[in-house]
Protein backbone atom coordinates (compact mmCIF):
# COMPACT_ATOMS: atom_id res chain seq x y z
CA UNK A 1 0.00 0.00 0.00
CA UNK A 2 2.91 2.04 -0.56
CA UNK A 3 4.54 4.82 1.97
CA UNK A 4 1.35 4.27 4.54
CA UNK A 5 -0.15 0.76 5.72
CA UNK A 6 -3.28 -0.16 5.74
CA UNK A 7 -3.03 -0.44 10.10
CA UNK A 8 -2.43 3.07 10.53
CA UNK A 9 -5.32 4.47 9.45
CA UNK A 10 -7.33 2.16 11.42
CA UNK A 11 -5.77 2.10 14.31
CA UNK A 12 -5.40 5.84 14.32
CA UNK A 13 -9.75 5.86 13.37
CA UNK A 14 -10.07 3.56 16.12
CA UNK A 15 -8.01 6.16 18.46
CA UNK A 16 -10.54 8.68 17.98
CA UNK A 17 -13.69 6.68 19.20
CA UNK A 18 -12.37 7.23 22.97
CA UNK A 19 -10.47 10.62 22.58
CA UNK A 20 -11.89 13.88 24.18
CA UNK A 21 -8.93 16.20 23.72
CA UNK A 22 -10.75 18.55 20.87
CA UNK A 23 -6.90 19.71 19.64
CA UNK A 24 -6.12 15.74 19.58
CA UNK A 25 -8.85 14.68 17.90
CA UNK A 26 -8.49 17.37 14.95
CA UNK A 27 -4.75 16.78 14.47
CA UNK A 28 -5.77 13.21 14.15
CA UNK A 29 -8.77 13.66 11.83
CA UNK A 30 -6.19 15.88 9.79
CA UNK A 31 -3.70 12.97 9.36
CA UNK A 32 -6.53 10.48 8.63
CA UNK A 33 -7.50 12.53 5.27
CA UNK A 34 -4.70 12.85 4.18
CA UNK A 35 -3.77 8.99 4.83
CA UNK A 36 -7.44 8.00 3.39
CA UNK A 37 -7.18 10.29 0.23
CA UNK A 38 -3.83 8.45 -0.39
CA UNK A 39 -4.71 5.12 -0.06
CA UNK A 40 -8.05 5.83 -1.61
CA UNK A 41 -5.89 6.90 -4.84
CA UNK A 42 -4.02 3.78 -4.98
CA UNK A 43 -6.98 1.26 -4.47
CA UNK A 44 -9.48 2.56 -6.86
CA UNK A 45 -7.87 1.85 -10.45
CA UNK A 46 -7.22 -1.95 -8.61
CA UNK A 47 -10.46 -4.07 -9.04
CA UNK A 48 -8.63 -6.91 -7.38
CA UNK A 49 -8.74 -4.58 -4.05
CA UNK A 50 -12.44 -3.19 -4.15
CA UNK A 51 -12.79 -4.42 -1.02
CA UNK A 52 -9.54 -2.61 0.62
CA UNK A 53 -11.02 -0.01 -1.33
CA UNK A 54 -14.96 -0.26 0.36
CA UNK A 55 -13.17 -0.14 3.87
CA UNK A 56 -11.82 3.35 3.05
CA UNK A 57 -14.96 4.24 1.69
CA UNK A 58 -16.56 3.11 5.21
CA UNK A 59 -13.76 5.19 7.27
CA UNK A 60 -14.39 8.56 5.49
CA UNK A 61 -17.80 8.15 6.49
CA UNK A 62 -16.77 7.18 9.93
CA UNK A 63 -14.33 10.22 10.08
CA UNK A 64 -17.12 12.89 8.89
CA UNK A 65 -19.29 11.57 11.97
CA UNK A 66 -16.50 12.16 13.98
CA UNK A 67 -16.00 16.09 12.25
CA UNK A 68 -19.74 16.69 13.00
CA UNK A 69 -20.12 15.13 16.30
CA UNK A 70 -16.97 15.79 18.23
CA UNK A 71 -15.92 18.55 16.33
CA UNK A 72 -18.85 20.75 15.56
CA UNK A 73 -18.28 20.54 11.98
CA UNK A 74 -21.62 21.58 9.52
CA UNK A 75 -23.77 18.51 8.28
CA UNK A 76 -25.37 20.75 5.49
CA UNK A 77 -26.64 17.64 4.09
CA UNK A 78 -28.01 16.36 7.23
CA UNK A 79 -26.31 13.45 6.88
CA UNK A 80 -26.29 12.54 10.98
CA UNK A 81 -29.87 13.96 11.02
CA UNK A 82 -31.87 10.63 9.43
Amino acid sequence: MGLYETSNWKSLLASLEGERDREKIYETVLVLEDLLAQCKEELQNDPDRKSECDEIEKAIDSLYVVKVQKLGFPDPMGRLSR
